[in-house]
């Protein structure tokens, strides 16, 4: 079985052909093609930072996604080959089976060594394991039981699993967990332990620069989408209970949209604000990489108590900035901060002694800061770009060692 390292993979292993079935990944040169509508800049983060990395490595990448051109485009760039295909109306049958017909002629043009199913579209792999193509895929979101979360039912199960996802889970040659709890959540489902491996998301390189020794003003920083996943409003009553309760007002920062169905709650918390006058606590919207990271770089806390979350980006960016998370431990969130070792939990189901231990954290701040320093060092080091990178070929080349057909 062959190794991976960053030197041998560059100057010493073959170029096997890698065909990644990507999420929404917006290249440079995409602009050219007018997409009509905007994409997830989430999904276009995390695959930009792998295939970044991943270019320099001796490999022949055919990165393919549905996206919004009306008729296939291909770029190439060095060792790179960017497949653009019309995305398919989302009619569950329909879609799968002019997906499967359209994965399928591309990988008899290209004849990958391995085909890669990446985020949503990892069940797109399941058609060319029929034509014996050794196939990894990473997950970013995958749970049954979350369709059963009350009062977020539509939400979740709008974002995962389809017939063909689950194929591809208990038939692919290996799975990539980003982490533990989503290795558990396989193992579950029926998959073989021995076929998972832990490889998480690489980091934005933005936030492996460390910040400025600036003023950090802002004591609790939350970031996200706001929706009643999120429990933003659970964060307005905790900051309601620190002022009635210990007359305190931290600075208060949220960043983040409402979706279009989440208008409403966002309506409700913006008049639970004014009602209770919390006037130390300001909503700013959505805001782009660099803003954001200015405001990891300003802010003390970072409160992040969603009822779920696979893998809390935002607590590994804050975390390498210098931002301590206290969190809802559950699911991803549990596994992404440990109680007093890298953050703090809190029971956001008792208001009263949330905002006693939120309390007790900002009297004693230097003890938190400890707690930081630490989690800083460990998510710099887990989730660095070109570890993540070298890490994945090293497992392009395990696939083919090990597929037996």
């Amino acid at each position: 079985m062959k190794t991976a390292s960053a030197e041998n993979l560059t100057k010493k292993e073959g170029a096997i052909k890698i065909m990644i079935l990507a999420s929404f990944y917006r290249g440079d040169h995409v602009s050219r093609m007018n997409p009509y509508h905007q994409l997830s800049k989430v999904a276009s983060s995390w695959n930009s930072i792998l295939f970044k990395e991943l270019k320099k490595l001796d490999l022949e990448l055919h990165i393919v996604q549905f996206y919004p051109v009306f008729r296939p485009s291909i770029f190439r760039e060095g060792n790179v080959n960017y497949y653009y295909l019309p995305r398919v109306p989302k009619i569950d049958s329909f879609t799968s089976i002019i997906k499967k017909i359209r994965i399928r002629k591309l990988a008899k043009e290209i004849k990958p060594d391995v085909i890669h199913g990446i985020g949503s579209e990892h069940g797109n792999v399941y058609p060319a394991l029929q034509d014996g193509i050794p196939s990894i895929i990473t997950i970013h979101g995958y749970m049954k039981k979350i369709i059963k979360l009350k009062g977020n039912k539509d939400i979740l199960k709008s974002l995962f699993m389809v017939r063909e996802e689950d194929k591809a889970i208990k038939s692919s040659t290996r799975i990539i967990a980003i982490n533990g709890y989503m290795k558990e959540q396989f193992i579950g489902s029926g998959c073989s332990e021995d076929k998972i491996s832990i490889v998480p998301n690489a980091l934005n390189s933005n936030f492996l620069v460390g910040c400025l020794d600036e003023e950090r003003d802002i004591d609790i920083l939350m970031v996200g989408t706001i929706y009643a996943l999120k429990n933003q409003h659970r964060a307005l009553e905790i900051i309601k209970e620190l002022k009635s309760e210990f007359g305190k007002t931290p600075k208060m920062v949220i960043a983040g949209n409402p979706t279009g169905e989440s208008k409403e709650y966002y309506d409700s918390i913006i008049k639970y604000k004014n009602r209770n006058k919390l006037s130390n606590v300001n909503l700013i919207g959505a805001v782009e990489q660099d803003k954001l990271k200015e405001l990891y770089c300003k802010s003390k806390i970072l409160l992040h108590i969603s009822d779920f979350e696979a893998d809390p980006t935002v607590i590994a960016e804050a975390l390498a900035c210098g931002v301590l998370p206290i969190v809802n431990p559950v699911a991803g969130l549990a596994y992404r901060v440990k109680d007093n070792e890298n953050g703090y939990y809190i029971d956001i189901h008792n208001i009263h002694n949330a905002a006693l231990a939120l309390n007790n954290i900002l009297d004693d701040f230097n003890k938190a800061q400890e707690l930081v320093t630490k989690g800083k060092q460990d998510v710099l080091a887990e989730r660095s770009p070109e570890k993540i990178a070298v890490n994945t070929a090293g497992l392009y080349y395990r696939v083919i060692d090990e597929y037996d057909g």
